[in-house]
């Protein structure tokens, strides 16, 4: 597996970090999202891009800007 890019890794990193604010599993983001537990699951650990539709709606959920 290929690193990230260090803009790659540092938007994974923020949006792991906006997760834990939430208190919400993965599950729970799925249940809210939509994006299933799986997708949740490669986008916070790097294996794959987050679309940006995903990173809105995980922001809008926090309260926080996208």
């Amino acid at each position: 597996m290929t690193a990230l890019a260090p803009e790659c890794a540092a938007l994974t990193e923020g949006l792991r970090a906006v997760r834990a604010r939430t208190g919400l599993s993965l599950t729970g983001l799925a249940e809210r999202t939509p994006y299933s537990r799986s997708s949740w699951e490669r986008y916070l650990n790097g294996k794959k891009p987050v679309p940006r539709q995903a990173v809105e709606a995980l922001c809008a959920m926090a309260g926080e800007p996208s």
